[in-house]
């Protein structure tokens, strides 16, 4: 992998880079032994944020907690839950998005087919490194 990426210092604008988590997990990975390091799909954290924290209270060996200021409440839809975990990003860490480029929440416009399907081309063997890397199974198409 190593031999085909030519990255800068920070990534935070470098978005191809950033898309390519198996190069970036081999690279923790030369420093951090695999089982110290839990990857979670980012549907399950969406759609079952429960079930994400189970996993990694699991991880580091700690006891489940309900977490009931972020996730209690009336709403507990994915919307609900998702302004809920916002509002906390907003509070402590306010330069989040400045800083990382990156959105917790984030819609997007339907992509032209034929954009889509370069994309899906283009990632096809990155994503299954992923996967063989993690063991995983992921769901690339949301």
């Amino acid at each position: 992998m190593q031999c085909y990426l030519k990255v800068k210092h920070g990534i935070s604008s470098q978005y191809i880079y950033r898309s390519l988590y198996a190069a970036q997990l081999a690279h923790c990975y030369q420093s951090i032994p695999k089982d110290r390091i839990l990857v979670l799909d980012s549907n399950l954290l969406r759609k079952h944020p429960r079930e994400a924290l189970r996993k990694v209270h699991a991880h580091l060996g700690i006891a489940d907690y309900a977490y009931p200021d972020i996730l209690g409440g009336d709403d507990v839809s994915e919307k609900g839950i998702a302004a809920k975990v916002q509002a906390v990003f907003d509070e402590w860490y306010p330069s989040f998005e400045d800083r990382t480029g990156w959105k917790l929440n984030s819609q997007y416009d339907h992509l032209p087919h034929d954009v889509e399907k370069r994309l899906r081309n283009f990632f096809g063997v990155p994503n299954k490194l992923l996967e063989d890397l993690t063991g995983g199974k992921f769901d690339f198409k949301k």
